[in-house]
């Protein structure tokens, strides 16, 4: 079994988590962030993701570690991916970039077609905990 490391930002908005979907995607929408690059930290692998993803700025004080999760890759056979997802505050007008076809809203009425096992579990982490609806 593969293994891919990802680090994860949970952007909240009216009780809703920011989501984006990448062009090889039709209809499958993922945490914002990214596997980190060879020697980057955590936090500097979230600020060039959150750059090259949504064009925002991390704001690094509002930074808070909240759990890893992991689940069976959906379009990957044989990998798990594991993700150690932060909440956190970006600034700027953030819209779709690089590999980023959309960007959107989740909560945990959101239409579960959208979402891989691994969103899955994340929503649902973060709406049992009173972040999300």
């Amino acid at each position: 079994m593969n293994v891919i490391n990802k680090i994860g930002i949970a952007v909240i908005k009216n009780r809703k988590l920011l989501m984006v979907r990448s062009y090889r995607n039709e209809s499958v929408f993922y945490i914002l962030g990214g596997k980190p690059e060879e020697g980057e930290t955590e936090i500097d692998c979230l600020i060039r993701e959150i750059d090259e993803e949504v064009s925002g700025t991390l704001v690094q004080e509002s930074l808070l570690y909240l759990s890893e999760f992991q689940a069976e890759s959906h379009d990957k056979p044989n990998t798990i991916v594991k993700l150690k997802l932060y909440m956190g505050d970006v600034l700027g007008r953030l819209e779709p970039n690089n590999e980023i076809a959309e960007i959107d809203y989740f909560d945990s009425n959101s239409d579960p077609k959208h979402l891989s096992e691994l969103t899955k579990k994340i929503i649902s982490w973060l709406a049992n905990r009173g972040y999300i609806a």
